[in-house]
């Protein structure tokens, strides 16, 4: 207690310089607490690796648990009377007088894992998109020598400053390390950007379109690249002239759209009933739209059965049609 309270005093007398040389200290003395010991590479100290310091636990199972694995950054030390006793138990022969230590290999993450770990999850993401990435600060602390990952959700990837991104070391199947990087992401590549404004709901032109090339943050929603893959589009919301095409902003044309005239059919089992109307409302496959009888005007609703088709049930097809065609 003596000890922390004169490091204590130490820390107050000389401020953030101690600190940081204390925390500097402290990461070194992690990444190498396990040099002297055997490493390891799971949650359990296993057979297998007794066995790579006394051959004779050879005989065990290699995959015979003999404890815990200690906290990354620390070691389990085995005293020489408990590694005897485990040969005693074992009807094994060993004069032991020494102790021996497990502890994990530990590293600080070097910069170009981290940038590979954080273009795979982008790659995931927004597969279109050539990505920049530089690294302008990271985590210190030592970790095991994992996998790194770095989740999508880690980061607020839409601003064109540094971005503080967490992500995880995962090892000892599955468990985890939180770790972080502070980088400038910024992707390249070709933009489709609306020539002038364009209105919901209306097909999108060639004209009406061009290519642009882009370099910035990311966006919220994936881009659109290709001019060809909008044409005949149409927009759900209107879309400014010079903004970029989303695709969450771009959907397919319906099958019958507002204005279009539509053949309304009625099939009563004995007879055909044909006549025109004007879809009130647009549609896709099987969807119920409003219709509106041409020559009466009189409004109905309609399932639409294909392009520019749409049926009407018996039970209420009585006086919306008019000037029949029966076939």
């Amino acid at each position: 207690m003596t000890a922390l309270k004169q490091m204590w005093r130490g820390v107050v007398t000389c401020g953030r310089l101690c600190i940081g040389l204390i925390l500097l200290s402290t990461a070194f003395a992690q990444s190498a607490f396990a040099a002297g010991c055997h490493i390891i590479d799971a949650d359990r100290i296993y057979a297998r690796d007794l066995t790579a310091v006394f051959p004779v636990f050879s005989s065990l199972p290699p995959d015979l648990p003999i404890a815990y694995a200690p906290a990354p950054g620390w070691q389990r030390t085995f005293h020489a009377a408990e590694i005897q006793r485990l040969a005693t138990a074992n009807h094994l022969s060993l004069g032991m007088n020494a102790d021996v230590c497990f502890g994990w290999a530990m590293a600080v993450p070097e910069p170009d894992r981290i940038v590979a770990a954080m273009k795979a999850s982008l790659a995931a993401a927004f597969p279109a998109d050539d990505i920049a990435i530089r690294i302008v600060d990271r985590s210190r602390a030592a970790v095991p020598k994992g996998d790194l990952t770095f989740p999508i959700q880690g980061a607020s990837l839409r601003s064109g400053a540094p971005v503080v991104w967490r992500g995880f070391d995962v090892y000892a199947n599955g468990r985890r390390l939180g770790i972080w990087a502070s980088a400038l992401i910024a992707v390249k590549g070709a933009r489709v950007v609306a020539a002038h404004a364009l209105h919901a709901g209306e097909p999108i032109r060639a004209e009406d379109v061009r290519a642009e090339d882009y370099q910035g943050p990311l966006l919220s929603t994936t881009a659109v690249s290709d001019v060809k893959s909008v044409i005949g589009l149409l927009p759900s919301r209107p879309i400014a002239a010079g903004d970029t095409l989303l695709t969450n902003l771009l959907e397919p044309p319906k099958d019958v759209a507002r204005g279009d005239t539509v053949e309304v059919v009625v099939d009563s089992g004995g007879a055909l009933i044909k006549t025109a109307g004007i879809a009130e409302e647009s549609g896709n496959r099987g969807a119920t739209i409003l219709v509106r009888n041409t020559t009466s005007g009189r409004k109905f609703h309609a399932r639409v059965e294909d392009k520019g088709k749409v049926s009407v049930a018996p039970s209420i097809a009585v006086g919306l049609v008019g000037k029949d065609q029966k076939s």
